[in-house]
């Protein structure tokens, strides 16, 4: 030790290794913060598409008891009928766009991640199934509606 230094007390040098020392444990420890932060948001992306999958599939299932409802047939009330198809097929119309990014998103999930988002894949197939499943109902109910 030098003569300046007092005993017990660091001298620079130490104190500088020191400072070194947890600077570099402070970036490590930033790093994996940011690493942990990414993961997170990733994962709450992930959740919150599955949740906008599963409200689709609800609201799909939903309109697709109305359009597959036989009642439209019934020739009485031809005029109040159109009118509820044509709200069905609006509603139908603004509902295309969060599909459509369910579809675009959770596809681009399952390319990236492959077979650990299984689970997606087959809810996704399930939502665009149903989604064509009603558009086609719909299609044939405008057809009879417009006869």
């Amino acid at each position: 030790m030098s003569e300046d230094v007092e005993e017990g007390m660091l001298s620079a040098t130490q104190l500088d290794q020191i400072r070194q020392d947890v600077l570099g444990k402070w970036g490590e420890l930033q790093g994996a913060v940011t690493d942990k932060k990414r993961d997170l948001m990733e994962q709450l992306s992930f959740h919150k598409l599955m949740k906008d999958i599963d409200e689709n599939m609800t609201w799909i299932t939903e309109k697709l008891q109305i359009a597959n409802d036989q009642c439209y047939k019934e020739t009485s009330n031809l005029k109040d009928k159109k009118r509820a198809h044509e709200a069905l097929v609006g509603e139908i119309e603004i509902k295309q766009g969060s599909i459509d990014v369910c579809c675009t998103t959770g596809t681009d999930y399952v390319c990236r991640e492959g077979k650990n988002f299984s689970v997606l894949g087959e809810k996704l197939g399930g939502m665009k199934q149903a989604w064509e499943e009603l558009k086609a109902a719909m299609d044939q109910r405008g057809r009879f509606i417009e006869v």
